[in-house]
């Protein structure tokens, strides 16, 4: 079963895993809007709100983006729904080794005044 199939079909019997989905999407918003948020992602408002109400599941395309937004692929999301992980990170059954490219979405969603102190926290901590 592909990883993809096997989210659907978690998501479609299992309303423990679906309740995770939407508690996860509530988690990475943090205190932006739904609607900034599903531009964030590139999505509608009304994709995100359904979501969180668990009245419709994210397309595939759109679980990539969750997934990527919050920097774990699709297996470590699968984890993630069916395990019930409280942090992510903690999901170790699928490592992934990250380069600085992996960043640039993250990097993307902060404000100009973010990047900036972030650079100079990246010099700093370099230079130590």
């Amino acid at each position: 079963m592909n990883i993809i199939t096997k989210i659907y079909s978690l998501l479609l019997v299992d309303t423990t895993a679906e309740e995770r989905l939407s508690s996860l999407i509530k988690k990475l918003r943090r205190n932006k809007s739904q609607r900034q948020f599903a531009k964030l992602l590139g999505v509608s408002y009304a994709a995100v709100r359904s979501w969180e109400e668990r009245e419709s599941m994210p397309s595939v395309k759109n679980l990539t983006k969750i997934a990527d937004y919050s920097n774990q692929t699709l297996e470590e999301l699968l984890a993630y729904i069916e395990d019930g992980y409280e942090d992510m990170s903690r999901v170790d059954r699928f490592q992934k080794s990250y380069v600085a490219e992996d960043v640039i979405p993250q990097i993307k969603n902060m404000s100009k005044s973010e990047q900036s102190r972030l650079a100079k926290l990246l010099i700093e901590e370099l230079a130590k």
